[in-house]
């Protein structure tokens, strides 16, 4: 009857050692796992430090790349045309050369730099000042849509004083061929003094405005 007992005893003593391994086992896996989970969150919280503090430099690094475009940009719309240049009548009457402008006869003058303008029974004369006048008509380049224009702008002056402000006064616009070249005319407008209006060709010299090509774009 000892014997039993005794296989017993050491069944219970085997068993209670095997729980007792299997239990330690699986808290050393769970202390294990949850200290490895502890050793990467701080590799993870380190490597977002280092990526925050690289974020961060990138933001300040767009944030002065913007500022740079922004520059840029403001100083390139500003550059977007040439500035206007005083241009001579002798150089306006290669612009126009003879060019047609709508229902207008358009004859030199008598003094350089002014044209007869006729349009059906209306008669002006109008002149473009030397280009080292105060008020000389100046040569730009314009938009219009998706399309670059010359321009050609008198501005107004006082016929009987030119140095002063006054309603003499054109604008003429021109397409630009492809090799530079003014083209066609797409407005064209004189403000000048009406003659041969009175009796036996006598002229009264009124402000008077001629539109001959009216530019089919709005302003």
């Amino acid at each position: 009857m000892k014997k039993p007992n005794l296989l017993i005893f050491s069944l219970v003593i085997i068993f209670n050692n095997y729980y007792s391994f299997a239990e330690s086992t699986a808290l050393n896996d769970v202390l294990k796992e949850r200290s490895d989970i502890k050793l990467e969150a701080e590799k993870n919280s380190e490597s977002l430090k280092s990526l925050n503090e690289e974020k961060r430099l990138i933001i300040d690094k767009l944030l002065d790349v913007n500022k740079r475009y922004d520059e840029i940009a403001k100083n390139q719309t500003k550059k977007s045309k040439p500035n206007p240049k005083p241009i001579s009548p002798n150089e306006i009457r290669n612009f126009m050369n003879n060019k047609p402008m709508g229902r207008c006869r358009i004859t030199p003058g008598e003094y350089a730099g002014e044209y007869i303008i006729q349009k059906d029974k209306v008669k002006i004369r109008f002149a473009f000042l030397p280009a080292n006048s105060v008020l000389a008509p100046k040569l730009s380049v314009i938009q219009r849509g998706n399309a670059e224009l010359f321009q050609i702008e008198q501005p107004g002056y006082d016929p009987s004083a030119t140095n002063l402000p006054g309603e003499m006064h054109s604008i003429m616009r021109f397409i630009i061929n492809e090799n530079d070249t003014a083209g066609e005319v797409t407005h064209a407008f004189f403000y000048g003094q009406k003659i041969n209006d009175k009796w036996f060709g006598q002229s009264s010299l009124d402000p008077t405005p001629i539109t001959c090509v009216l530019e089919k774009t709005s302003e």
